[in-house]
């Protein structure tokens, strides 16, 4: 029996030494670390999906913010800002 307990604890100790143990471990966390990161993306791109009614309450909010900006742009006198007149730019003469 003590001949076995030896050839079994050569066995563990060269399959299981400690740097081995200690790499497995790491797998381990890093592979557990990365599935809930997965998790928790995959959870987070739930929330990102808007619901109909929460879709309907942004296009309420919009529609009002423009009748807010109609209204002070009509207080202004209506004048609008004067949009930037762009330059044409030159054309390439090949020399």
């Amino acid at each position: 029996m003590s001949k076995d307990k030896n050839s079994f604890e050569e066995w563990f100790a060269t399959v299981f030494d400690r740097d081995r143990l200690a790499e497995m471990s790491g797998d381990m966390r890093r592979n557990t670390k990365a599935m809930f990161e997965s998790l928790f993306h995959s959870v987070d791109m739930r929330k990102a999906i808007v619901t109909r009614d929460e879709f309907r309450a942004q296009q309420k909010m919009l529609a009002d913010l423009a009748k807010k900006v109609e209204r002070l742009e009509k207080a202004l006198g209506g004048k609008k800002p004067a949009a930037k007149k762009r330059k044409p730019a030159k054309k390439k003469t090949a020399a």
